[in-house]
């Protein structure tokens, strides 16, 4: 968790499931991808209504690809979002500390940044590189209003 103008990031510890990025194999932003608007909506809508209340709606950043020049589209408003590539590094310091896992394993997770192509996401493997891959779990992160 890390604490930012009177917010406080929380990302999940491990993984709560698995999602597709995009239903179907296109060239895709985070902006128009299935799992941002599951992530907004159905995922968001299972938080209680005070719970909901709590969490910040955050402007997202969504840069170009910095090793493969890939667009990262527009920015978005989000309630609920995946961490980009920088994040991932900023608050995971280590290969293992970017470990997580899904049903009991270690897992590949996603990232909103795009990948090698526009048809791909970036994403964590299991032994917590940056890399890509098609099937993946999800580990939301979310701003929280923090309490005094």
């Amino acid at each position: 968790m890390a604490q930012e103008n009177g917010k406080a990031l929380l990302i999940t510890t491990d993984c709560v499931e698995e999602r597709e990025y995009n239903e179907e194999y296109e060239s895709i932003t985070w902006e128009n991808c299935t799992l941002r608007k599951y992530l907004n909506n159905e995922f968001y809508n299972k938080f209680n209504e005070e719970e909901k209340s709590l969490i910040v709606k955050t402007k997202v950043i969504n840069n170009d690809n910095s090793v493969y020049g890939t667009a990262g589209g527009n920015d978005t408003e989000d309630n609920i979002f995946l961490l980009s590539i920088d994040e991932a590094n900023k608050y995971f310091k280590s290969d293992d500390e970017r470990i997580a896992n899904y049903d009991g394993e270690a897992a590949w997770w996603w990232l909103r940044s795009p990948g090698n192509n526009d048809n791909n996401a970036a994403n964590v493997n299991n032994n917590g590189n940056n890399v890509n891959n098609d099937n993946n779990a999800i580990r939301p992160a979310f701003f929280l209003i923090s309490m005094p």
